[in-house]
């Protein structure tokens, strides 16, 4: 288990308990008159409230842990079933219990989005069949070096205008930026499918690409409800 790429050994700490929750999903809704049918509007995702419960062995390993959290206001979590959270931790204010001699337990409050490992792709066709693992919409990142300069080049719908050889062109999903190796802005170069930065629904996807003569990834981290 891991904080941070931490080991928990190194603060002495064995967690107790992490309850797992759906994530927080608000939509707008309209009831008509004359029917018994709702309408429902475009869904809302929100972090799930999470608790963690660790336990340390020394007061000053939980105080490091704690600090830890506190420097990153975005803190990964790895606790060996398969998945890395993301977690936001938006109040600590929950008294440290001794469950028994030596032995001191704290409950954090985190805000979590549940991922998994980075995947990358390579995509080598004009039409590219992938399946993106998770069970809900993810954002991600195309990577493409230009092996000979293009006026344009585009990847599952998204169009870039002129761009270079041996510059890596970065389309980013979920920074919402589209730049080159060397960071020149390229967002007034491109256009977006239905202006939208790139995402992948779960399961069977097809992305194109107009040429294959070059380097073209595909980077996401899975998203899980």
């Amino acid at each position: 288990m891991k904080l941070n790429k931490h080991n928990f050994k190194e603060y002495g700490a064995r967690v107790l308990k992490w309850g797992y929750q759906p994530l927080s999903i608000t939509r707008e809704n309209f009831q008509p008159d004359n029917s018994l049918l709702p309408i429902l509007g475009i869904k809302y995702p929100k972090p799930k409230p999470m608790e963690l419960v660790v336990e340390f062995s020394q007061q000053r390993l939980m105080s490091d842990f704690i600090a830890e959290i506190l420097k990153n206001d975005m803190n990964l979590l790895d606790l060996d079933d398969g998945y890395i959270y993301k977690c936001w931790m938006p109040t600590l204010n929950n008294p440290v219990e001794e469950p028994a001699w030596g032995w001191y337990s704290v409950t954090i409050p985190f805000l979590v989005i549940q991922t998994a490992a980075e995947r990358a792709i390579s995509l080598k066709k004009l039409k590219n069949d992938v399946i993106v693992q998770g069970n809900w919409e993810c954002e991600c990142r195309y990577e493409i070096t230009l092996k000979s300069n293009e006026t344009s080049f585009t990847v599952d719908g998204i169009i870039v205008k002129d761009i270079r050889a041996n510059q890596k062109l970065v389309i980013d999903g979920a920074e919402k930026r589209i730049y080159t190796g060397d960071s020149v802005n390229k967002y007034s170069d491109a256009i977006l499918r239905n202006n939208r930065f790139p995402v992948l629904s779960p399961g069977p996807q097809s992305i194109q690409i107009s040429s294959t003569a070059h380097d073209v990834w595909l980077y996401y981290q899975p998203i899980y409800v």
